[in-house]
This record gives C-alpha cells, structure tokens and sequence, in this order.
C-alpha cells in the first residue's frame, strides 16, 4: 500500500518502527503457536477469517483517507493495488478463506521476499504516530502475519515448481502494471523510478535497478523454498 513517492518524515530504524516491526513479529508467532497448540480446525478458521478481514479493511479505509485528501487523479495514480504488496492484501484474504494452494504460494513469496522489505526499509511519508502511519504497518504487517500463519499455523507449503510457478507469474504481473503505468503516468511497482526509504536494491540507474531486482528476486524466491525442499527430502 505505497503512502508517497518518496521517504521524507519516516525516521528509519527508530523506536516507532522497530517496535511495528516487532509488533508484527509478535502477533505471527502468538497466532501461529495458538494454532498449533489447540489444534482446533474451528480456531484455525475463525484466526485466518479475521486476519483476512481486518488486513481488507484497512485497505478501505485507506482508499478512504486517500480519496477524501486527493483528486480522482492522483488516487489512480498512487493508491490502487498495483504494487506487490498491495495486490499482497487481497492474495492474503483469499488465501485465509479458501486456502488455494497456488494463492498460497504466490502470497508465500511476495510476503517474504518482498512486504518484509518493504516493512524493514519503508517508502513511507509519515512519521509515528500519524494516521498513514498505522495504515501503512497494518497492511504490510498484516500480509506477513497471512503468509506465516498459513505458512506455520495452517500447514500450508510450497509445491514442487512453486518457485517458477510464481516467478513467471510476477513477470507476468509486472508487463500488466507497466502498461499500467504508461496509461496512467505511474510508478506502480516503481518501474520507472526507485522507491524512496532506505531500501538497498535500487542503487542502479533505470532501468538496470529493475533487471536487478528481477534475478535478486528470483535468488530469494530460491533460497525461501531451500527449508521445503530440505525438509521433503529428509521426509521418508
């Protein structure tokens, strides 16, 4: 859910942000061991059904805010679910109601690879306690918190083939949101320039950054399947 173009207020790595991220940490460990431990299908649904819910929510309410503080125009721009994590929001709710092995995995991979980044180095123009402020950790935290719950609390995992399955769809994705962005004068998945923040992938000049992250995307997509993998071949 990008919130600006650039990183202007945002303090990076201080005590607001580190304890959003710890707060985001803390509830997916606290769910994902309640699941666990009651072993109760009644549960598990009703935690995944109110993830689902209050990460959708808070989507519209910040469609809400946005449309309410810009023009038609500039929400076309800036505010549809084109980027990575937001159109994450809506894979995590339909992953936590129907439980669709290739929803999953897409959600498995972008979360991981991709909402964690972006909740560790935030494109945020906002500073705690501000209103944006808590839009923009609820909804990247919220998506973590579906993939590792599906992940470790449904007993969710990633198939054989998963990695391309997902890789060619993202690739598949971005061609969308570029042609989307050339319509609308946009910057959806920061195709046409970096993401403002701390983040340390968009060091090189466009449009080398976008190759760039393209196969340091894929070696991550490899190396969060690494533990599945392992773990299938110790299986009997």
């Amino acid at each position: 859910m990008p919130l600006a173009s650039a990183a202007r207020s945002f303090e990076f790595m201080h005590a607001p942000h580190v304890a959003a991220m710890l707060v985001i940490a803390a509830a997916a460990a606290v769910l994902c061991v309640a699941a666990r431990k009651l072993r109760r299908p009644a549960v598990t649904t009703a935690i995944a059904r109110v993830l689902a819910i209050a990460v959708v929510v808070n989507e519209v309410i910040y469609w809400a805010w946005a449309l309410s503080t810009t023009s038609g125009t500039e929400f076309l721009q800036h505010n549809l679910p084109l980027h990575i994590c937001g159109a994450g929001v809506f894979v995590a709710a339909a992953v936590m109601f129907t439980r669709n092995q290739f929803l999953y995995e897409v959600l498995y991979f972008w979360a991981l690879a991709g909402t964690v980044q972006a909740t560790v180095t935030p494109d945020l123009a906002a500073a705690f306690p501000e209103f944006r402020f808590f839009l923009y950790f609820i909804a990247h935290g919220g998506v973590i918190v579906c993939a590792a719950f599906a992940t470790w609390g449904m007993g969710m995992r990633p198939g054989k083939g998963s990695v391309w399955r997902v890789y060619c769809f993202t690739l598949a994705c971005t061609v969308v949101v570029g042609a989307m962005d050339w319509v609308l004068d946009a910057n959806y998945m920061f195709l046409c320039e970096p993401a403002g923040g701390a983040s340390p992938f968009f060091f090189l000049p466009w449009p080398w950054y976008i190759a760039f992250i393209a196969a340091v995307g894929l070696g991550l997509f490899w190396l969060l399947y690494l533990p599945v993998a392992i773990a299938r071949r110790r299986r009997p």
